[in-house]
């Protein structure tokens, strides 16, 4: 996303098309090394804060940090060694900047050896959080692992007579579709 970023402004510089440059809102997702503490974590994350307005970007909102269970394992190399990491620190901040200094935002957040993994996506202004999910109700099984109850679907509304006609004429046009293929298919 960021090498198409740069192209499109190197493509309008060689077009000598000079347009406004207007501010376009970004979020960037950090995923965070687990084995520093939370107060280096906190300090992390206002860090990369301090770079963005550095930058010359305008903090919106964000949030986090909050330890997660990643979907994998992820490899991160360290003082020399490979660590795997099953859990990480992921805290979300969303801006506003000019896409010409998203380079140098990139370069920066590249140099921190604490994050294991970062994303940048435009996105919106508004911020569109669903507050706190209800959980479903869960029980815990005889081998100590939590399992959720699926509870059954509501019956909304019953089959209607005239859903019977509307199959009787899908299967005329399954069975003329059926013709049209053999004759079609070369003997």
């Amino acid at each position: 996303m960021l090498s198409l970023l740069i192209y499109d402004n190197l493509t309008l510089m060689k077009t000598g098309k000079q347009e406004e440059k207007k501010e376009i809102v970004y979020e960037i997702g950090c995923l965070f090394v687990p084995i520093i503490s939370d107060k280096d974590v906190l300090t992390e994350v206002s860090n990369v804060k301090e770079l963005l307005i550095k930058l010359g970007f305008e903090f919106l909102s964000g949030d986090g940090p909050k330890m997660r269970d990643l979907a994998y394992p992820m490899k991160k190399a360290m003082a020399g060694k490979k660590n795997l990491f099953e859990k990480a620190y992921f805290v979300w901040l969303k801006f506003m900047a000019n896409s010409d200094k998203l380079a140098n935002l990139k370069k920066d957040l590249d140099k921190n050896e604490n994050i294991l993994r970062y994303i940048l996506i435009k996105t919106v202004k508004k911020d569109i959080l669903i507050s706190e999910q209800k959980k479903t109700p869960s029980r815990i099984s005889t081998e100590g692992k939590e399992q959720k109850i699926i509870k059954p679907a509501k019956v909304l509304k019953t089959e209607d007579p005239s859903t019977v006609e509307v199959l009787k004429e899908s299967e005329e046009v399954e069975r003329d579709l059926d013709d049209t293929i053999d004759k079609l298919v070369i003997k």
